[in-house]
């Protein structure tokens, strides 16, 4: 009876598990049953962040609902912080930024 309880229970999370990853999936995409909006995508370049600027990893953006995608048919959404690169931040040596023209007062 053990045996069988453990199987039904693992049937049931996998089955839950599914679920939500089609349920996320889905939240991704244009809804099929809803004409009224459709994803007109734009690339954004990927940049190289600097000592005093974030960068952006590339990635696309919708023009109509500005969701942001890792694929341009729209079916992996990303949020902001996954394509936001920190900036560095300034490295000095001896008074001077490695990576830039920035100087240590």
């Amino acid at each position: 009876m053990g045996f069988i309880k453990g199987l039904f229970t693992l049937i049931l999370v996998l089955a839950i598990m599914g679920g939500a990853i089609i349920g996320s999936y889905m939240l991704a995409q244009d809804n099929p049953f809803d004409g009224s909006h459709k994803h007109e995508m734009t690339l954004v370049e990927a940049k190289d962040p600097t000592c005093e600027e974030a960068g952006v990893k590339a990635h696309y953006t919708c023009n109509g609902c500005g969701g942001i995608f890792a694929d341009e048919t729209g079916y992996v959404s990303l949020e902001k912080e996954d394509v936001v690169i920190e900036a560095s931040g300034h490295y000095f040596e001896n008074g001077e930024c490695k990576y830039c023209d920035a100087k240590d007062d």
